[in-house]
């Protein structure tokens, strides 16, 4: 994906209604890393991007 092509997803995703999360790819443990959240992950799930990013998808769990 070409910084163009990147920056159009990124301003699509940040006006979704939809909740968009996007990890790396690096599955050894302690498992992938959250890079990106939109706004409305924000609202559905109540935790706040700079609390997420970084952290492991297992943050969502119970």
């Amino acid at each position: 994906m070409n910084p163009l092509e990147c920056y159009g997803f990124l301003a699509a995703a940040e006006l979704a209604d939809e909740s968009v999360i996007i990890t790396d790819a690096d599955l050894d443990a302690p498992g992938p890393r959250i890079r990106y959240v939109n706004p409305a992950f924000e609202r559905l799930t109540g935790h706040s991007r700079e609390e997420v990013v970084g952290a492991t998808p297992r943050i969502l769990q119970g």
